[in-house]
């Protein structure tokens, strides 16, 4: 629940600011594999801006990794993009994921916080600005096996590390 009114607060201060300020940011929907969420981004300059994806994610499919449709704060995601300058509307990001605690299971990244890479080109249509998009993210999963039968027995536990590649789309106004 904080992580909710965090988010609102966020949406309305932004929506709060002066004129001037105001045209710095945007709200957007970013979707990303099976998840739909809200974006908040700001432009740093002409050919960079700031977004992050707010921790309220949405899903429609009835067998995604956490058993249904709903809801969820799964992840949260802060991503630097930066225009290139001889590529036409040609975008590439660092990004950061934050992978929230309440939501992890065996299906589930374990990690809590997973770097990685993006690339995207936007298009313009009309006043939406529409962005395909491909993220490798650096994930640590968590794998556990059975030590064997028996007193004494136990599960071991390992980690191993692995991609998190997504496919998305944003569109922002």
């Amino acid at each position: 629940m904080p992580r909710l009114i965090l988010t609102l607060l966020a949406i309305l201060l932004s929506l709060g600011t002066t004129a001037q300020l105001a045209q710095k940011f945007n709200l957007a929907l970013t979707t990303k594999n099976v998840w739909l969420s809200p974006t908040l981004t700001c432009d740093a300059s002409p050919t960079t801006s700031l977004e992050l994806t707010l921790p309220l994610n949405a899903t429609l499919f009835l067998d995604d990794a956490l058993g249904g449709p709903g809801i969820y704060s799964f992840y949260s995601e802060l991503k630097y993009v930066r225009t290139l300058p001889r590529r036409a509307n040609l975008q590439v990001f660092p990004l950061l994921i934050l992978f929230h605690g309440d939501t992890r299971s065996f299906s589930t990244p374990s990690t809590l916080l997973s770097p990685g890479f993006g690339i995207g080109k936007t298009f313009h249509l009309g006043s939406l600005s529409i962005r395909p998009e491909f993220e490798l993210s650096l994930t640590r999963d968590l794998y556990s096996w059975s030590g064997g039968m028996g007193p004494g027995a136990s599960w071991i536990n390992d980690y191993i590390y692995g991609a998190w590649p997504s496919i998305g789309v944003t569109v922002m106004r």
